[in-house]
Formats: structure tokens, sequence, C-alpha cells
């Protein structure tokens, strides 16, 4: 099969950009352009989302040419880019001191007013 070729010609005629197709598929717009120069190959995964998109049948998109037959090499696997963390690990580590410290000094704070009012109580009754 000559991705480049195919995938392109056929994004193309679907009338979508790369960005378009990217964003139907749930990849970047970096994994698009690498199927379609021929620098990775979409997962069986993304090729039948693709023969989705596309509208064609799943056999057309991985048929392989008698001239590129000979010339094959194993296919690199899909590589996505990472997601990266919301928060760093320090981040959440600080949260978490944080919200910690604040329970502790709520706590203290009740138990010593529980204890205060229970004094008070105590001395009012001996100040008659």
């Amino acid at each position: 099969m000559n991705e480049k070729n195919t995938l392109r010609r056929l994004r193309e005629q679907r009338g979508l950009t790369k960005e378009e197709a990217a964003a139907e598929l749930g990849v970047s717009r970096q994994s698009v352009s690498q199927w379609e120069s021929g620098k990775t190959f979409p997962s069986t995964k993304r090729l039948v989302a693709l023969s989705r998109l596309y509208g064609v049948p799943l056999e057309e998109m991985t048929q392989t040419d008698t001239a590129d037959a000979d010339h094959t090499s194993p296919s690199e696997p899909e590589m996505e880019e990472p997601r990266k963390p919301r928060f760093s690990k320090r981040t959440v580590f600080y949260i978490a001191i944080s919200v910690l410290y604040i329970a502790v000094y709520i706590w203290g704070e009740v138990t010593h007013s529980r204890n205060s009012a229970k004094l008070t109580i105590v001395f009012n009754g001996f100040s008659r």
C-alpha cells in the first residue's frame, strides 16, 4: 500500500483538512501528517476509524501494491503525543500538605474552643 498517497488522497476527497481529520480521530494533526508522509503507520484501531471517516472499505486502505511488496519493512508503532499531567507531583504534594495543615489547624481550634467553653462553665459556677 502506498499510504502516503492513499491517505492524503482520501482525506482531500472528503474535503477535510489535517486538523479536521485529527479532531474526528482523536489524534494530533502531527499524527495525521506523519501517516500521510509515511513516517509512521496508523494502528489497526485508527485504520478502522480512518476507513469509516473516509467512507472506504478497510481492505482498500490496507491493499499492498506489488511494487511496494518487495520493499516493505515492519511499520513503526503509532506514536501519539503523551498527555502532560495537569499538576506536577511536587504541586500535588504541596497541596496535600496544605490541606493536612488546614485540617489539623481547624481540628485544634474546634477542640480548643470546646475546652474553653467547658472551663468557662466550670469557673462561672465557682464565681458566685
